[in-house]
């Protein structure tokens, strides 16, 4: 694998207590859980911190056991039965659990049609006006999600940023570095580990 080192000094760093789940976080919180999977993103920050947590998941199976995951619980979380990206539209993913992609071929020949949402149309429709948190992965389709943030100016409203960026898109390095850049002017980058998880907090 081309970034190890990266996910090793993760693991090493015990990165997902040290940084996905350690936030400036109360129950007053909005979250945004883009690429839900099956909601263990979801129920950590609920669990630690009862914030309110929008999860998108495009996938049906993995929709349907996040839902069944937090029947009761409507107090904390919605969920979504779509993605978020820079419109509406439909799309054929590839479905390979956490590795599900609309971008990465993958042997198991098990596709989908799912649906994903405009980022800024949803956030207009609901009334969101801040994101305290904005967890993205989404493999592959945050380049597309990114850059549309950016160029709406919604990127002020996410106090911070953490994402999966993937490296098996075309020009991936100069896509992530180009964001990257971008990101600058409005955050400041808190942790940095290359192809594994990087997180941005608003200046």
């Amino acid at each position: 694998m081309k970034y190890q080192k990266e996910f090793d000094k993760w693991f090493r760093d015990d990165g997902d207590n040290l940084h996905l789940l350690n936030h400036n976080l109360n129950e007053n919180s909005i979250v945004f859980d883009v690429g839900g999977y099956i909601g263990e993103f979801s129920r950590d920050i609920i669990s630690k911190y009862n914030s309110k947590v929008y999860v998108f998941e495009p996938i049906n199976e993995y929709y349907k056991i996040i839902e069944n995951k937090f029947i009761g619980e409507d107090d904390y979380i919605r969920i979504f039965n779509f993605g978020l990206s820079s419109q509406d539209k439909e799309l054929v993913i590839n479905i390979d659990g956490d590795a599900s992609s609309f971008h990465k071929i993958n042997n198991l020949n098990k596709k989908s049609i799912c649906k994903v949402k405009s980022f800024s149309k949803f956030c207009e429709e609901n009334n969101i006006n801040k994101i305290d948190l904005l967890k993205i992965n989404i493999e592959g389709d945050e380049y597309d999600l990114i850059n549309h943030i950016i160029d709406t100016g919604l990127i002020t409203k996410i106090i911070f940023l953490q994402v999966q960026f993937h490296d098996f898109i075309d020009n991936a390095e100069e896509k992530r570095a180009n964001i990257q850049e971008l990101l600058k002017k409005t955050h400041d980058c808190k942790f940095e580990y290359k192809f594994v998880w990087e997180g941005w907090q608003k200046i």
